[in-house]
């Protein structure tokens, strides 16, 4: 657990650009509090509309997803700016691991391409908070249209917010790209087992 505290304290002091070729992000604590909420004109979803609205408006509720690879769909006003999200979700599964949700991403400038990203979860029932900017490699200042969530299994989602709050940090490449691709690799090695030390002998250099 140790070895997951020095890697996350790593994580966070090396600024962290996610790698594009794999395009998928894990929740970034400088991203939370989620404030500054945006509301979604319109939600689709197969049950619990009210529900998904009560959520994204800052309320508390639960809303399960029901079946394998289901999907809600959130559209949003003309000229809607989303910086970041926030997402609590927990299951009952005892064996909890990381668990990709994709995130469709899709803006009202034609000139942008839909972006599909998955961002990785822990359903341990804390709230996880992404950013939508350079950190996830989306246009961040650019208005989006719709954003479609599908979820790979059942879980009980209690938040799921959206927010046009900027980051409040200062986004800058790591001046040594290679070491940055090793702590990321090795803190999300950490996570998935912890108790694997073979996989974080290069610290031992430092």
């Amino acid at each position: 657990m140790k070895k997951c505290i020095y890697l996350f304290f790593l994580f966070v002091v090396i600024p962290w650009k996610s790698p594009e070729r794999v395009g998928f992000y894990y929740p970034n604590p400088l991203a939370c509090p989620v404030k500054k909420l945006v509301i979604p004109e319109k939600i689709v979803a197969s049950h619990g509309e009210e529900i998904l609205l009560d959520l994204t408006s800052g309320k508390h509720g639960r809303w399960k997803v029901s079946q394998e690879g289901e999907s809600i769909q959130l559209s949003f006003k003309e000229n809607t700016i989303i910086e970041r999200f926030q997402i609590t979700a927990s299951s009952q599964d005892k064996d909890k691991k990381n668990i990709p949700i994709r995130f469709d991403w899709t803006p009202w400038d034609l000139k942008w391409r839909m972006h599909i990203r998955h961002f990785f979860v822990l359903p341990d029932g804390r709230p996880k908070c992404f950013f939508l900017g350079y950190k996830a490699l989306l246009p961040g200042n650019v208005a989006v249209r719709k954003i479609t969530l599908k979820f790979p299994s059942r879980l009980l989602i209690t938040s799921l917010r959206f927010s046009d709050k900027a980051s409040d940090q200062e986004m800058v490449d790591c001046p040594m790209p290679e070491l940055e691709d090793k702590i990321n690799k090795a803190y999300r090695d950490c996570i998935q087992s912890p108790e694997d030390e073979k996989k974080f002998q290069f610290l031992l250099n430092f």
